[in-house]
């Protein structure tokens, strides 16, 4: 799989161009590739420093070729706001011919926006239309954040930040389509504290007396029996 950086500007025009005229470009007519499922409007609970992943579903199924483009920002104004990216997205085919494959043509990219107050971050995901995929089916491109800073900085805890899609998603075979995604919620919660064991000390001493007092009463019934 070649896997390429390329500029944030590049899919902030594109995907606000093809907002900007999803209404000529959007034909429901026209078969063209789109979107399975996304995490959109869910709500994943981590706590600080755990792993998590947001895993998204496409397909193409036109001969004339496709490619999409996505990107997912949130803000961290400070390091125990962050979130950091694990490694690069994986784009994988989960059907047709290539299932199994890692899907040609995708390049990534993973950069602070805002350097400023804000701290707005993205991880940006596309195949660019120059270099279009040809392979029908359904794959999936999954993006493995971790609830730390890149400096190791744990998430703070009892928050509920927001990660964004921007503009939506585009698809693209015959006719660009976009579509808008709901933000996802990562509720950080609080690790819990581990319950205290609760000891007994007397406890072995209250069993081994117990025991010895079975066995005395034995001994004692035995005695008596044998004395009538």
């Amino acid at each position: 799989m070649r896997v390429e950086y390329f500029k944030f500007g590049l899919i902030s025009v594109m995907l606000a161009f093809a907002v900007s005229f999803s209404m000529v470009f959007i034909i429901p007519s026209v078969s063209a590739g789109g979107i399975t499922s996304t995490p959109g409007g869910t709500k994943i609970t981590v706590t600080p420093g755990q792993e998590f992943l947001l895993r998204h579903e496409f397909f193409f199924d036109q001969s004339a070729g496709g490619y999409f483009a996505m990107a997912i920002f949130w803000d961290a104004p400070s390091s125990d706001e962050n979130f950091t990216l694990e490694n690069a997205p994986s784009v994988y085919w989960v059907s047709g011919p290539e299932s199994g494959s890692p899907v040609e043509n995708v390049q990534w990219d993973n950069n602070n926006i805002y350097t400023a107050a804000s701290g707005l971050w993205q991880v940006s995901t596309l195949i660019d239309s120059a270099d279009k995929n040809y392979v029908d089916g359904h794959f999936n491109v999954d993006i493995w954040l971790r609830a730390a800073s890149g400096d190791g900085t744990p998430h703070k805890e009892n928050v509920k930040p927001q990660i964004s899609y921007g503009f939506g998603i585009a698809v693209t075979e015959q006719t660009p389509r976009v579509v808008q995604i709901d933000n996802v919620t990562i509720d950080v919660k609080g690790v819990s504290p581990t319950p205290e064991r609760t000891e007994f000390p007397w406890l072995p001493v209250a069993i081994v007396a117990v025991i010895i007092a079975i066995a005395i009463i034995g001994i004692l019934m035995a005695r008596m029996r044998r004395a009538r």
